[in-house]
């Protein structure tokens, strides 16, 4: 993939899961049992583009990234960044932080776009932190939509009092649609992926009396280095 289609990519990630998270907020999703909802997906995403403007000037020039050997350390240190960042984003308005992951991001495709192409190979740190930063805005999609009180049946889906269903499957369809805008993906597959992210990865996941807790909790990052 070239240099600038990654870098579209990049920018078309942020942007469609921001119009995600607007929408969903527009429908009345806020927060699950763990207190993420689309305020804070956004927040801690911009906090994560805030770090890697720190991060990838100096990777760039020599320094190894940040890794851990031991997954349990790993886990702790992500979950202790996620924390600090959704406590620092406080009561502002989705709008808001919208507007910082959107100037932070910005921001890093300039900085991007600066770095010779040499740095744009499979392998490199630059990237595999692009993509992952793709995949992770993908991955965050479908949590941000199953966020609220959803009831289930095995032969289907029925709702009550609640918006979180009907938006779950309009915008896992448009999630579809928009992955296979790009060159990476065929439609074939992106349909087959968002049938299986929604009955199949999170059905098994939903109780009748709302969405378990393994289902709305906070996505722990990519390992650092990626980030």
């Amino acid at each position: 993939m070239s240099k600038e289609l990654l870098l579209q990519e990049f920018a078309e990630a942020y942007d469609h899961l921001m119009e995600t998270a607007s929408l969903a907020a527009q429908r009345g999703v806020t927060q699950g049992r763990d207190g993420w909802g689309p305020r804070e997906i956004v927040g801690h995403l911009a906090g994560w583009e805030v770090m890697a403007r720190v991060r990838i000037p100096r990777i760039v020039a020599g320094m190894p990234p940040a890794e851990f050997t031991d997954p349990t350390q790993q886990t702790m240190m992500n979950d202790a960044i996620n924390a600090a960042m959704v406590t620092l984003i406080g009561e502002q308005p989705l709008e808001n932080l919208c507007d910082m992951l959107r100037h932070a991001y910005q921001r890093n495709i300039e900085l991007l776009r600066s770095l010779d192409d040499t740095f744009f190979q499979p392998g490199d740190y630059v990237y595999e932190r692009t993509k992952a930063v793709i995949e992770h805005c993908q991955e965050h999609m479908p949590k941000q939509l199953l966020t609220g009180r959803t009831f289930l049946s095995k032969n289907g889906c029925r709702r009550r009092n609640e918006p979180a269903l009907t938006l779950a499957a309009g915008l896992l369809e448009d999630r579809a649609q928009w992955c296979c805008s790009t060159a990476s993906i065929a439609r074939s597959s992106c349909a087959k992926e968002s049938h299986a992210l929604f009955n199949g990865k999170f059905m098994d996941k939903v109780s009748m009396e709302g969405v378990t807790s393994a289902a709305v909790s906070p996505y722990r990052e990519r390992p650092l280095s990626m980030m």
